[in-house]
């Protein structure tokens, strides 16, 4: 795992609720039983608001995420706009927070 993403994601509590927040949409997509879509590969919209952060902050938490490596982003077409979704270094930060409770705890400096 990329310490340094790891590290920076510990720091930022808001980074964890909108990764959260786009893990969750993931995992709410309709998949049948006899369904052969991969569930590494689905994509959901842009989360608009998330419970927790500051809607102005939302840009800046994004850009972070996928700089970081945390969150991926595509293009599929004109008519869709930005989809996006949780990337594996992102599933392994929440991983590591949810066995490390207090991980996403610690205060900005």
């Amino acid at each position: 795992m990329n310490e340094f993403a790891l590290e920076q994601f510990r720091e930022h509590p808001d980074w964890h609720l909108v990764l959260q927040a786009y893990h969750a949409q993931e995992l709410e997509q309709p998949i049948g039983e006899d369904s052969e879509v991969d569930v590494s590969e689905l994509w959901g919209v842009r989360l608009p608001k998330v419970e927790g952060v500051a809607s102005d902050q939302l840009s800046r938490i994004h850009g972070q995420l996928i700089a970081h490596g945390l969150l991926s982003f595509q293009m599929k077409d004109g008519r869709s706009g930005v989809q996006y979704r949780v990337s594996v270094l992102g599933k392994q930060a929440l991983d590591s927070a949810r066995q490390v409770p207090d991980v996403v705890l610690k205060p900005a400096a």
